[in-house]
């Protein structure tokens, strides 16, 4: 239902102009019935340039800006939004729950993730589910491309990074589990051999920083009571079946024990994945514990491990195998 004026001329997209003012009272859309629509705006050709309002119990909307499909293969985005407390999965548009609100100007091109191009300048954000709530003041996403190269970068006070190489950024994750999943036991899960269907050559380098917990480190253990300056970096070559990676901290606070200083490198040898990693200290109380190592290898067979601590002389250390 609709209550539109409309003027100008047309029915074909590829014809039309018209300049349009009014409400859409409700829209179908994915199976999902959207109420509440105003929209002011003109219709030219395959380009929408105006204003879009969008009052829905799941969803609030403000968008200005335009819609360039002329060329399907490269459609243009360049426009002002705000969404406000939109529940994606209730839109039908993700299986999982998810709630985002965020507003910003995002200047875009392509016709699907894979391979869009530009970036959004993006301010209070809020991303939210039953398990989590991440909560970042500004954000800067600049995504580049050239043939099948993509450089992607972002840039916020709480994080800050980059990934870059020949990559698919919705298969990514699922191809570093299958490939995981390979070199140990530890994240056998059932179905997780059906992941190798989503294959698609991986090989990417990336270095990202978080300064600050945002909201999502309960979700790895709700022990973990904060930590600072977290980096991931390192390549992953998924044709080459080879991975390193780097994951370092300054510190971070589990229940009542403060680790401090952490380093790891997890490598490939043959079939196994090799951890390596070391501690400067833990604060547990009072007691202070110094120069901690742990070496471990996993495989398909199993887990082995060895753990070094040592203090500052030779005659207190304790190494267990």
């Amino acid at each position: 239902a609709f209550n539109l004026n409309i003027d100008g001329k047309g029915f074909d997209l590829n014809q039309l102009n018209t300049s349009v003012n009014g409400l859409i009272t409700k829209l179908d859309y994915n199976y999902y019935r959207y109420n509440d629509i105003s929209l002011n705006g003109k219709f030219q050709n395959k380009k929408f340039e105006g204003d879009i309002q969008l009052k829905d119990d799941c969803a609030g909307l403000d968008f200005n800006g335009m819609v360039d499909l002329n060329n399907p293969e490269n459609p243009i985005y360049n426009f002002y939004a705000k969404l406000d407390k939109a529940d994606l999965q209730q839109l039908n548009l993700i299986p999982n729950r998810l709630i985002v609100s965020v507003e910003g100007n995002f200047k875009f091109a392509g016709k699907d993730i894979n391979n869009l191009t530009g970036e959004a300048n993006l301010s209070n954000i809020n991303l939210k589910d039953d398990q989590f709530n991440v909560n970042l003041s500004d954000l800067l996403i600049c995504l580049e491309k050239t043939g099948e190269y993509k450089e992607y970068t972002i840039d916020s006070k709480e994080i800050s990074g980059y990934m870059k190489g020949y990559f698919d950024p919705i298969k990514l994750p699922a191809s570093l589990q299958f490939y995981l999943s390979q070199h140990t036991s530890l994240l056998q899960a059932p179905g997780i051999e059906k992941l190798d269907q989503l294959f698609f050559p991986q090989d990417v380098e990336m270095n990202i920083r978080v300064s600050k917990d945002i909201g999502v480190i309960s979700l790895i253990d709700p022990k973990i009571k904060g930590f600072s300056d977290i980096t991931l970096k390192g390549t992953y070559n998924s044709e080459a079946q080879k991975i390193n990676l780097d994951v370092n901290f300054d510190s971070l606070i589990y229940d009542n024990i403060k680790l401090n200083q952490f380093k790891t490198n997890v490598f490939d040898r043959n079939d196994s994945l090799i951890v390596r990693s070391s501690l400067n200290s833990i604060d547990v109380g009072k007691t202070k514990i110094n120069n901690i190592s742990l070496g471990a290898t996993s495989n398909l067979t199993g887990l082995y491990s060895r753990l070094r601590i040592e203090n500052e002389t030779e005659k207190n250390n304790l190494e267990l195998v």
